[in-house]
């Protein structure tokens, strides 16, 4: 059982936090800024960690917990951007019991603000999965889903900015280890 995740140097801890159940992927957001011409104030890196039952945020040394709604809220699978202080991720309200339990096919992404440790749903009006998910050149996400169509999402806005039809309809397979559609971007190019 994952629950807990700790910053250290060498032997010792500096930050840690046992809540995050499930305790499965990270993104690095934009640093914190110091204010200037405070004596001490510097840039500290900002982090996000999933967890099942809502994210953790690691920011100014300390990790903060972001509420949810749903008892079950996985969000482990993130896009992060050095640039942007919203993380995006998949998110999920069904908990896998077994492996012959069918796998859950979510609509929705989260845009996690981690200035202010808050979620926020963007429905994507179809499918997708853990592989469909990418990060533009401006931070906006990137999502490739179950219709064939790139869809753009806003951070700032929290909507769908754009549709592009890209490939033909699909769907996941039932072995999550199987190929299938996936999203790679570099540069202003998503591939």
């Amino acid at each position: 059982a994952r629950s807990t995740v700790q910053v250290r140097r060498g032997d010792t801890v500096l930050a840690q936090t046992s809540d995050c159940p499930g305790v499965h992927g990270e993104a690095v957001a934009a640093p914190t800024r110091g204010t200037k011409g405070t004596k001490g104030a510097k840039s500290t890196d900002v982090v996000v960690f999933g967890c099942e039952d809502g994210p953790v945020v690691l920011r100014d040394g300390a990790f903060h917990k972001v509420p949810v709604k749903d008892a079950y809220a996985r969000s482990g699978n993130l896009a992060g951007s050095h640039t942007s202080p919203i993380v995006r991720g998949d998110y999920k309200v069904e908990k896998k019991t077994d492996e012959n339990t069918e796998p859950e096919h979510p609509t929705r992404v989260a845009l996690i603000d981690t200035r202010a440790d808050r979620l926020d749903l963007v429905d994507l009006k179809s499918p997708y999965w853990f592989r469909s998910l990418a990060r533009g050149p401006k931070g906006e996400g990137i999502v490739l889903t179950y219709d064939g169509a790139l869809k753009i999402v806003d951070p700032t806005s929290k909507a769908v900015t754009a549709s592009i039809p890209v490939i033909s309809s699909w769907t996941e397979k039932k072995d999550w280890q199987e190929p299938g559609p996936a999203v790679k971007v570099a540069g202003t190019n998503a591939y």
